[in-house]
């Protein structure tokens, strides 16, 4: 009897161990890009399309999950999440996102300056 019951409990530590090990993930990443500036040659916008660098990205969920990170020198920033639905935060903008399993969803956005 009492080795019945270590073999069941064998099998469900190891079910849990297995259910936890295959939670799916996706990544979300992206570039932050500078939106306007002073105007350069040609009259477009000197700093348009320049990446961002150091910008503080958050994703938050459904489930009250909040990410935080800095975008690097490229305006490069990037998460590791459950599929899902996302908002994604930077540079006073909210922007919506479904991030789905097995994926890299690409999110570029942004960031105004004057």
């Amino acid at each position: 009897m009492i080795e019945m019951r270590r073999t069941l409990l064998v099998i469900v530590m190891t079910a849990s161990l297995a259910a936890c090990s295959s939670q799916s993930t996706a990544t979300l990443s992206g570039q932050v890009t500078l939106l306007g500036g002073t105007a350069g040659t040609g009259g477009k916008p000197a700093a348009s399309g320049a990446p961002a660098s150091h910008i503080a990205v958050a994703v938050s969920g459904t489930a009250g999950l909040t990410k935080l990170t800095t975008t690097n020198g490229d305006g490069r920033f990037g998460f590791h999440l459950a599929p899902g639905r996302y908002t994604v935060q930077e540079c006073g903008r909210v922007t919506p996102v479904t991030i789905t399993e097995g994926h890299t969803t690409t999110e570029n956005l942004a960031c105004p300056v004057s």
